[in-house]
């Protein structure tokens, strides 16, 4: 999710359950020199504040950094259609992938979590073709590790687009 104000703070240790190709993508962004802005607990944050939380912290950073006249940041943001939170970005990148995928990985990252419990959390979230269609940007997560480097790639162009308006 992007906003045009500024580059922000970035952590190789991001997200420690983060799969490979979510690793992947944010250190390629990290090495153009975007910066990546996430809260590790945003989602608790809406949950216990749907009026504050994310959506106050979300503001205030976004105010900090174009008062330091930045160009862009890039803002991770679990659960951003389900939280509909999708106004307060002036662009949404959605990194897609089939639903079995979406299992899979759920389950390498969380090997604790039963498939009922992993159906459960799917179930609940919108389903990916109603964030594709909600994207300005779709990165296809779906092959193997070439090809979401090419994704990466485009959506690298993209944003240095973005940069030049």
């Amino acid at each position: 999710m992007l906003f045009r104000s500024g580059v922000c703070d970035y952590n190789l240790n991001l997200s420690r359950v983060a799969h490979r190709e979510e690793t992947l993508f944010t250190y390629e962004l990290h090495k153009k020199g975007y910066g990546v802005y996430a809260v590790s607990n945003a989602v608790s944050w809406h949950l216990k504040n749907p009026n504050g939380g994310i959506r106050a912290e979300t503001k205030r950073l976004r105010e900090e950094l174009e008062s330091k006249g930045q160009p862009l940041a890039v803002y991770d943001v679990p659960l951003l259609f389900e939280t509909k939170a999708q106004s307060q970005f002036d662009e949404i990148i959605v990194i897609s992938c089939t639903a079995d995928q979406q299992r899979e990985r759920m389950q390498l990252r969380d090997s604790q979590l039963s498939a009922a419990e992993i159906g459960k959390r799917i179930a609940a979230q919108i389903p990916m073709p109603i964030k594709e269609a909600g994207a300005d940007f779709v990165v296809r997560n779906d092959r193997d590790e070439a090809h979401l480097q090419s994704e990466i790639q485009r959506l690298l162009q993209w944003l240095e687009e973005l940069k030049k308006n």
